[in-house]
Protein backbone atom coordinates (compact mmCIF):
# COMPACT_ATOMS: atom_id res chain seq x y z
CA UNK A 1 0.00 0.00 0.00
CA UNK A 2 2.92 2.31 0.62
CA UNK A 3 3.99 1.90 -3.00
CA UNK A 4 0.62 3.30 -4.07
CA UNK A 5 0.08 6.03 -1.48
CA UNK A 6 3.63 6.96 -0.57
CA UNK A 7 5.53 7.39 2.64
CA UNK A 8 2.81 9.68 4.06
CA UNK A 9 0.60 6.63 4.61
CA UNK A 10 1.10 5.59 8.20
CA UNK A 11 -0.25 2.98 10.55
CA UNK A 12 -2.67 4.35 13.14
CA UNK A 13 -3.83 1.56 15.42
CA UNK A 14 -5.66 -1.03 13.31
CA UNK A 15 -5.91 1.16 10.20
CA UNK A 16 -3.88 3.36 7.86
CA UNK A 17 -4.20 7.09 7.30
CA UNK A 18 -2.55 10.13 5.78
CA UNK A 19 -2.29 13.39 7.70
CA UNK A 20 -4.76 16.12 6.79
CA UNK A 21 -3.88 17.69 3.45
CA UNK A 22 -0.88 15.40 2.85
CA UNK A 23 -0.15 12.77 0.21
CA UNK A 24 0.21 12.74 -3.55
CA UNK A 25 -2.65 10.40 -4.50
CA UNK A 26 -6.03 9.49 -3.16
CA UNK A 27 -6.93 6.42 -5.27
CA UNK A 28 -5.18 3.21 -6.28
CA UNK A 29 -6.00 -0.24 -7.63
CA UNK A 30 -3.79 -3.03 -6.29
CA UNK A 31 -3.75 -6.77 -6.67
CA UNK A 32 -4.08 -8.29 -3.23
CA UNK A 33 -0.74 -9.92 -2.46
CA UNK A 34 -2.00 -11.33 0.81
CA UNK A 35 -5.34 -13.06 1.18
CA UNK A 36 -7.79 -10.57 2.75
CA UNK A 37 -10.94 -11.52 4.65
CA UNK A 38 -14.25 -9.77 4.06
CA UNK A 39 -16.29 -9.70 7.26
CA UNK A 40 -19.12 -7.99 9.07
CA UNK A 41 -18.35 -6.59 12.49
CA UNK A 42 -21.71 -7.37 14.10
CA UNK A 43 -20.82 -5.41 17.23
CA UNK A 44 -20.72 -2.15 15.27
CA UNK A 45 -22.66 -3.19 12.16
CA UNK A 46 -19.76 -2.37 9.83
CA UNK A 47 -18.40 -4.12 6.80
CA UNK A 48 -14.62 -4.38 6.73
CA UNK A 49 -11.74 -5.98 4.91
CA UNK A 50 -9.17 -7.58 7.21
CA UNK A 51 -5.54 -8.43 6.58
CA UNK A 52 -3.82 -10.71 9.07
CA UNK A 53 -0.78 -8.56 9.65
CA UNK A 54 1.59 -9.78 12.37
CA UNK A 55 0.37 -7.39 15.06
CA UNK A 56 -2.19 -5.97 14.98
CA UNK A 57 -4.30 -7.01 11.99
CA UNK A 58 -5.31 -4.29 9.54
CA UNK A 59 -8.96 -3.35 9.03
CA UNK A 60 -10.25 -1.22 6.16
CA UNK A 61 -13.79 0.13 6.06
CA UNK A 62 -15.69 -1.02 2.96
CA UNK A 63 -17.72 1.53 0.97
CA UNK A 64 -18.41 -0.61 -2.14
CA UNK A 65 -22.13 0.05 -2.84
CA UNK A 66 -22.63 -3.47 -4.20
CA UNK A 67 -22.48 -4.76 -0.61
CA UNK A 68 -25.31 -2.51 0.58
CA UNK A 69 -29.04 -2.19 -0.01
CA UNK A 70 -30.34 0.98 -1.67
CA UNK A 71 -30.45 2.72 1.73
CA UNK A 72 -26.60 2.56 1.72
CA UNK A 73 -26.71 1.25 5.31
CA UNK A 74 -28.15 -2.27 5.29
CA UNK A 75 -25.44 -4.80 4.46
CA UNK A 76 -26.26 -7.36 1.77
CA UNK A 77 -25.13 -10.46 3.63
CA UNK A 78 -25.64 -12.68 0.58
CA UNK A 79 -23.10 -10.65 -1.43
CA UNK A 80 -20.67 -10.48 1.50
CA UNK A 81 -20.90 -14.22 2.13
CA UNK A 82 -20.39 -15.01 -1.56
CA UNK A 83 -17.28 -12.82 -1.89
CA UNK A 84 -15.89 -14.00 1.46
CA UNK A 85 -16.26 -17.62 0.35
CA UNK A 86 -14.53 -16.93 -2.97
CA UNK A 87 -11.65 -15.12 -1.25
CA UNK A 88 -11.19 -18.06 1.15
CA UNK A 89 -11.16 -20.33 -1.91
CA UNK A 90 -8.16 -18.49 -3.33
CA UNK A 91 -9.76 -16.33 -6.05
CA UNK A 92 -7.45 -13.44 -6.93
CA UNK A 93 -8.70 -10.02 -5.86
CA UNK A 94 -8.05 -6.50 -7.08
CA UNK A 95 -8.65 -3.83 -4.47
CA UNK A 96 -9.81 -0.31 -5.28
CA UNK A 97 -8.44 1.71 -2.39
CA UNK A 98 -9.06 5.34 -1.58
CA UNK A 99 -8.39 7.96 1.04
CA UNK A 100 -11.58 9.27 2.61
CA UNK A 101 -12.34 12.92 3.21
CA UNK A 102 -10.60 13.96 6.37
CA UNK A 103 -12.46 13.22 9.57
CA UNK A 104 -11.61 12.70 13.20
CA UNK A 105 -12.06 9.08 14.16
CA UNK A 106 -13.31 8.21 17.64
CA UNK A 107 -10.49 8.34 20.19
CA UNK A 108 -8.19 10.19 17.77
CA UNK A 109 -6.77 13.64 18.40
CA UNK A 110 -7.08 15.05 14.86
CA UNK A 111 -8.62 14.74 11.42
CA UNK A 112 -6.93 12.38 8.98
CA UNK A 113 -7.59 10.90 5.54
CA UNK A 114 -8.35 7.24 6.37
CA UNK A 115 -7.64 4.44 3.90
CA UNK A 116 -10.75 2.54 2.83
CA UNK A 117 -11.83 -0.12 0.35
CA UNK A 118 -13.95 1.56 -2.33
CA UNK A 119 -14.39 -1.57 -4.43
CA UNK A 120 -13.24 -5.11 -4.97
CA UNK A 121 -12.94 -7.06 -8.22
CA UNK A 122 -12.53 -10.82 -8.24
CA UNK A 123 -10.81 -12.64 -11.08
CA UNK A 124 -13.48 -15.33 -11.49
CA UNK A 125 -16.57 -13.13 -11.99
CA UNK A 126 -18.03 -9.79 -10.88
CA UNK A 127 -19.36 -9.19 -7.38
CA UNK A 128 -23.07 -9.93 -7.13
CA UNK A 129 -23.31 -11.99 -10.32
CA UNK A 130 -24.45 -15.57 -10.04
CA UNK A 131 -23.13 -18.39 -12.26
Amino acid sequence: MHDAFGSELERVGWKYAVELGQGNRSLAVLQAGRRPTLEIDDKYGRLQLRFDDPDPPTYLSVTDVRFFESDQVTIRRDAVNDVARRLRGGVDAYLMLGLARAYRAPNDDRKRHWLQLNGICLADRPVGDRP
